[in-house]
Order: structure tokens, then sequence, then C-alpha cells
């Protein structure tokens, strides 16, 4: 028995119909993977220009000598690092929540958090240090941390949740990093 041409035709047509959607799903899945392969390039990318960075840093750190700084340009150098520190730390911690991707920035929030690094960077050039890392764990340090609520009664070493990156320069902190009791935190999560 012979097929009329009509049904070779539909059948021919829906089998090339099964054969275009297939292909289009793989299109569909090769361009994610090709957006995913451009983000971790991009990534890549962003990694080797801070390792160049911190290498250079770490070379003109060796070079500058601390203890040659009069006593007159150390304070202003810490005064002028106090009147940034804020700002600094906020940009930091909102810096950590980009890299973490945590929400869709605009693209003017992404150029002011990039163009922040970067001054930032000049001014750790400079010997300001940022230290911690937002939602780090840490053992509590009085000496570097400041707890967010006055109502937590923490102990040397007791586990903290970083919120705000404390500065300092030349091991002196000039502003503390504000942290929060791992057991707020946990009640925080269970609400």
């Amino acid at each position: 028995m012979r097929f009329p041409h009509f049904l070779t035709g539909l059948l021919l047509a829906g089998g090339a119909l099964a054969l275009i959607k297939q292909l289009n799903d793989k299109r569909r899945d090769v361009g994610a993977v090709e957006r995913k392969l451009e983000r971790a390039r991009a990534q890549v990318k962003e990694r080797q220009i801070e390792i160049a960075r911190l290498r250079s840093l770490i070379t003109r750190r060796q070079d500058y000598p601390q203890h040659e700084l009069s006593d007159v340009e150390l304070s202003t150098k810490e005064d002028m690092f106090a009147d940034l520190s804020t700002a600094v730390s906020l940009l930091m911690a909102a810096k950590s929540e980009y890299d973490r991707q945590e929400r869709h920035f605009t693209a003017e929030e992404s150029d002011v958090i990039r163009i922040s690094a970067s001054l930032i960077s000049v001014l750790e050039d400079h010997g300001m240090e940022v230290y911690g890392d937002p939602d780090e764990l840490v053992p509590f340090d009085p000496d570097k941390h400041c707890p967010l609520s006055d109502s937590t009664n923490l102990q040397i070493g007791d586990l903290v949740i970083l919120r705000l990156p404390g500065i300092s320069h030349c091991t002196k902190v000039i502003l503390p990093a504000y942290v929060e009791a791992k057991s707020e935190y946990s009640t925080c999560l269970k609400s």
C-alpha cells in the first residue's frame, strides 16, 4: 500500500519541524553556555588585573620606607584616611555584594563600583588597608571590631559576622570593622 503524497509530505514536514525545534533548543543551550563562558573570561581577566595590581602593591610597599615619614606626614595621611574611611568601608561592602552578584546592578551602579575600586586601590598603594569582607565569620577583636548593637556582650574570640570592612594605616586602626554577633545573625535568619 502506498501513502498518498500529502501524507508523506505531512510526515516529512512534521519531522522537519521536530528537527528545527531540536536545533533551536541546542542553539539556545549553546548561547547560554557562551554567555557563561564570556562571564568566566571576564572574571578571569579581572582576577589577572587584580593579581597584577597586588604584585605591584607588594613591590611598592617593599620599596616604600614607612619609617622615613615624618610624624606630621604620617598624621596628615591618617587624617585623610579617617575622613575617607566610612565612604571606603561602604564602597567595599557594595563591591563585595557586586562581586557575589547578590542582586542585579544597573550599568551606572556597576561603573561607580568599578571606579570606586580603582580609587580605593590608589589609597591602598599609599598605605591604607581595608580589612575584612562582609558576611565573613571572624573572631571578635575589640581593637579591630565595633559591634553594631550596644546590647551585644562580646568576648574576645567570639565568632562574629563582619558587616562593614575596617580601615587601617601602618597597623593603626582608623575605622574599626563593624560586626554583629553570630547568635543575633542566626536569630534574624529564623524570623
